[in-house]
């Protein structure tokens, strides 16, 4: 059997990020490490007009959705929980955009109604810390006791507090901003 894949991005996508950074000193150099700890939620619908990529709903195949991650890398992940519609699922090594992690899911509620997901994770990293939005609105809550964050990338906070005790930085990023589609239908793939 032939299998076309159907990706489809969060309507709603919400993340809160604590930091805490950590000075490592070896010999006369000084790096700044941190840890972190997201929590957040999204938000999945079909949309109306599917038809137009010539898929009919009663075609998908929904017991066989997958929940993606993607982590620039991966030996950074400490801990991850995912539940989907209410239910704690089993995560996977690779599958997720570009590196990450996936989980298997039935989404067969998506023919009716909209499915919540919920996530925590803890991860380590140096450097900087960045988001890829791909969500139909995507916000993002960032605090830190570090008092030197630097703001780069493609989108700016739409508010941001620095002092001497840390940041706080508050994104928000709507899906026109990023000149892409909720919804992709990809190659055929054989099963």
């Amino acid at each position: 059997m032939v299998w076309r894949e159907l990706a489809l991005a969060p309507e709603i996508l919400s993340l809160e990020t604590e930091l805490a950074p950590q000075r490592r000193n070896r010999s006369i150099y000084e790096a700044v490490v941190y840890g972190a700890t997201t929590s957040g939620s999204a938000q999945f619908v079909l949309p109306a007009d599917l038809a137009r990529l010539g898929i009919e709903r009663s075609s998908l195949a929904y017991e066989r959705a997958e929940l993606r991650f993607g982590l620039s890398d991966m030996r950074a992940i400490q801990s991850a929980d995912i539940e989907f519609g209410g239910t704690e699922v089993e995560l996977r090594s690779g599958g997720g955009v570009g590196p990450g992690f996936s989980a298997s899911v039935d989404a067969s509620a998506l023919a009716e109604e909209s499915i919540p997901a919920r996530f925590s994770m803890e991860f380590r990293g140096n450097q900087r810390l960045s988001l890829q939005p791909l969500a139909d609105e995507t916000e993002w809550n960032v605090r830190s006791t570090w008092p030197h964050p630097s703001f780069e990338g493609g989108f700016s906070p739409r508010e941001r507090e620095i002092s001497a005790d840390g940041f706080e930085a508050s994104y928000r990023v709507s899906n026109l901003a990023l000149g892409r589609s909720l919804v992709a239908a990809g190659d055929a793939a054989s099963a």
